[in-house]
């Protein structure tokens, strides 16, 4: 794949009352929050079709589980509470709690041994890599 036309995060974007220049990549109208949210979906959804992870692919390396992954870079899960007012305490919230997945991944780096950001990864995607490219790189860099 070619180099993407327009960087996730161009210089030349301008933020005028929560909206993005149309010079930015985005449409005209388009907010910041609503660009933000496109190139993650647009970044998750080349993640799922990158070879080196995709569900069809030759999967060679062990895998984990989110579960896994938290325990192996210590998340810092927090559990929520709440005032239950029939009980007269606290108590957990019955929600699940929020993964952050880009500190969850800057995590995974530092765990590895690489200096990378989430940042780095998601503008390396964007711009047309792929996952086992970008983490040669970073290992060739940090070893």
């Amino acid at each position: 794949m070619g180099k993407r036309g327009n960087s996730y995060s161009p210089e030349e974007a301008k933020v005028n009352h929560n909206t993005i220049n149309v010079r930015s990549g985005g449409t005209a109208g388009e907010t910041v929050d609503e660009h933000k949210e496109m190139l993650v979906n647009e970044f998750l959804q080349r993640l799922a079709d990158d070879p080196a992870i995709s569900s069809d692919g030759d999967r060679t390396a062990k895998t984990f589980t989110i579960a896994e992954l938290l325990y192996e870079t210590q998340y810092p899960l927090r559990k929520e509470y709440v005032y239950s007012y029939d009980q007269r305490e606290y108590a957990p919230a019955p929600e699940k709690p929020v993964i952050d997945l880009a500190l969850l991944l800057n995590l995974l780096f530092k765990e590895q041994g690489l200096s990378c950001t989430f940042e780095d990864l998601m503008k390396h995607v964007l711009d047309g890599g792929k996952l086992d490219d970008f983490l040669k790189e970073q290992q060739r860099h940090c070893g």
